[in-house]
């Protein structure tokens, strides 16, 4: 059921139809059809919603059509994979305490940032990989790991004594070693292959509107809208980690990309800080390519750069329990691999 709309938004059943344009191999169509499904009316009209889409198809030469569902009015922003829909905000930047309305850039830089998850997930190349194929293998290892901890939980409840135990406790410990082992593996290439994605999506807005700032200057108006109390350090180091123009001493590297390390059960970091360490670079290397004459294409190049990478990761989806992913050689590798594609521009 979809609330019932102000009558300023021209409807708001917006089915826009793609005229042709004289640009070169665009993304054909971008979307299905946008919706507005919040109560507050949008801060752009209809026109200017439709005219910034139809912009954004001139950067996305090389992209097969993601024809996504984009809904305005979403508090929480997102790209759902399997509906192919991507919730944006419309009117939500206000500053609860002043009442300041922050500028419209910040709601497209997070239509931005979804539309990037969107075109990841439908251009995806590598069959039978990805993040699909992932979680089935992660939930098909927790199903093991957790019969395990049954039994054991079954054996510990039973009403004989410790050393009748004993024998029981090994044998499942034993058991349990390598699925415990595999499940972290998976999770760290989980958030590993996660942070490509959060990496490429935020590229998406900051190239788009010039502003290596963009993204995380959203995510922190957003965490006020949230009501996300801003002493929180996890949320201080999200939105920091997330913008193109900071360096990092050694020290805040290390606790950014391993904030569990006391806790080597729990995947380290957050996947949108886990290529914080490049963002710069990456910035200086892809800006004067995306002021170039062959703007139209630095995302989809940028795009197949991170996607190769990623199949060279994990070439099978029985490499995404491998052990030995340093994500500070990731890192470097994915500088050094886009550096090279992009040299030659600008």
């Amino acid at each position: 059921m979809i609330p019932s709309f102000g009558a300023s938004f021209s409807a708001l059943l917006l089915v826009f139809g793609m005229a042709s344009t004289a640009f070169a191999d665009p993304c054909a169509r971008l979307y299905s059809q946008i919706l507005l499904v919040g109560e507050r009316p949008p801060k752009l009209t209809d026109a200017q919603y439709r005219a910034y889409l139809d912009g954004m198809r001139r950067d996305l030469e090389g992209f097969k059509s993601p024809d996504f569902g984009l809904y305005l009015g979403i508090d929480d922003p997102a790209y759902v994979p399997q509906a192919n829909s991507v919730y944006a905000p419309s009117n939500l930047f206000r500053s609860a305490t002043s009442g300041k309305e922050h500028p419209a850039n910040y709601e497209l830089a997070l239509l931005d940032h979804e539309i990037g998850h969107a075109l990841y997930e439908t251009n995806f190349p590598h069959r039978g990989l990805g993040r699909d194929a992932l979680a089935q293998r992660i939930h098909v290892t927790e199903r093991k790991v957790l019969a395990i901890e049954a039994e054991l939980n079954e054996v510990l409840r039973a009403s004989v004594p410790d050393s009748m135990k004993l024998s029981s406790i090994l044998e499942l410990q034993r058991r349990g070693a390598e699925p415990f082992r595999e499940l972290q593996a998976l999770r760290k290439a989980e958030w590993l292959t996660d942070g490509l994605r959060e990496l490429f999506s935020d590229l998406v807005p900051a190239l788009r509107q010039g502003d290596p700032q963009v993204i995380e200057k959203s995510s922190r108006a957003y965490a006020w809208l949230a009501r996300v109390h801003q002493s929180n350090p996890g949320i201080r180091t999200e939105y920091r980690s997330r913008g193109f123009n900071r360096d990092w001493d050694a020290d805040s590297l290390r606790k950014l990309l391993n904030p569990n390390e006391k806790n080597p059960a729990k995947p380290a970091g957050d996947p949108h800080v886990y290529f914080a360490p490049i963002r710069r670079a990456l910035w200086q290397a892809l800006e004067p390519a995306f002021n170039s004459p062959d703007r139209g294409r630095v995302l989809s190049r940028l795009y197949k750069v991170i996607t190769d990478y990623e199949r060279e990761l994990f070439p099978d989806v029985a490499s995404y329990s491998r052990q030995d992913i340093d994500i500070g050689r990731v890192n470097l590798e994915l500088l050094k691999r886009v550096q090279a594609e992009f040299k030659n521009l600008g």
